[in-house]
């Protein structure tokens, strides 16, 4: 799976919406059909989502459907629509076990089966927004292949665990902390909650490199114009990369000689600074192969 540094909630139920996200440069658009779309309107959403597959999507965005929560008794129906145009994946909502994980994977199967289609590259974002949910966090990272990342739901979660927003984010550092270290265990990415005060983009930024510090691959959005802003805090400065390419050849240099831990540029760096130096090239896109 791609690496995914902004993924843009899209409402199901407005074709403009729709067809306004082609041209937004997220790295991911999350075709929403649940949250954003009223009980009376989940059907007309469902047909939407699936109509808006008849064209062809940009190919430099990951195409995600979230479904509607497993405790509701319309997700299956949601799935059973969408799962023949082929989307890059689902999101489910609300994950509390590995085993709603691996209802969903079984569900995919059995669509797939039954439609003839080959669902084999269709993956599943968890949403973690209960306190369950986070405990249970690595359990649900691992439940099952498909799984490409953790998505923190954060709003939810607050609500659930009776927790205080704050602009600084201090309530959610454990729940931000445990999705990351389920989600690393497990080889997969991470994404952060959304930021609600739309016009505030200086604090959109500040939180972003917060949660980057913290390990986050990427964030999610409510808003097209937070896309610039996040792509740009989860992409590497190109100072990041030059310098993570003088240390990635001076090892090299050094590995050939049989040393290990080199000074490099004032500081004594090893192993680990390596295997670093190596993930951001790799999130900038670099082939490593000859490195």
């Amino acid at each position: 799976m791609r690496l995914i540094r902004s993924a843009l909630y899209v409402p199901g139920n407005s074709a403009k919406m729709l067809q306004k996200a082609r041209a937004v440069s997220a790295d991911a658009l999350l075709l929403d059909l649940e949250d954003a779309v009223s009980a009376a309107g989940k059907d007309e959403a469902r047909a939407l989502v699936v109509s808006a597959f008849s064209e062809p999507w940009p190919a430099d965005k990951a195409i995600f459907v979230r479904l509607n929560a497993l405790s509701s008794d319309i997700w299956e129906r949601d799935l059973e629509s969408v799962l023949p145009c082929l989307p890059a994946g689902l999101v489910i909502p609300k994950v509390e076990s590995a085993e709603q994980v691996c209802l969903v994977d079984r569900k995919i199967a059995e669509v797939a089966r039954a439609t003839g289609v080959d669902a084999s590259d269709v993956a599943l974002i968890a949403m973690l927004e209960t306190a369950l949910g986070i405990l249970r966090a690595l359990e649900i990272a691992t439940a099952s292949p498909r799984v490409c990342a953790l998505l923190l739901g954060s709003e939810d979660l607050t609500l659930d665990a009776g927790l205080q927003r704050t602009p600084e984010g201090l309530e959610l550092l454990y729940a931000r902390s445990q999705t990351v270290f389920a989600a690393t265990a497990a080889g997969i990415q991470t994404l952060d909650g959304v930021w609600a005060d739309i016009a505030n983009l200086e604090g959109l930024r500040r939180e972003s490199m917060r949660v980057r510090s913290l390990g986050f691959s990427g964030k999610s959005l409510i808003h097209p114009s937070h896309v610039p802003v996040v792509n740009e805090v989860f992409s590497p400065s190109q100072e990041e990369i030059e310098r993570a390419r003088r240390l990635v050849s001076a090892f090299a240099a050094s590995e050939s000689r049989g040393i290990g831990a080199i000074s490099f540029e004032g500081q004594m760096v090893d192993r680990p600074h390596l295997e670093k130096a190596r993930r951001l090239l790799r999130v900038a896109g670099e082939d490593l192969s000859e490195r």
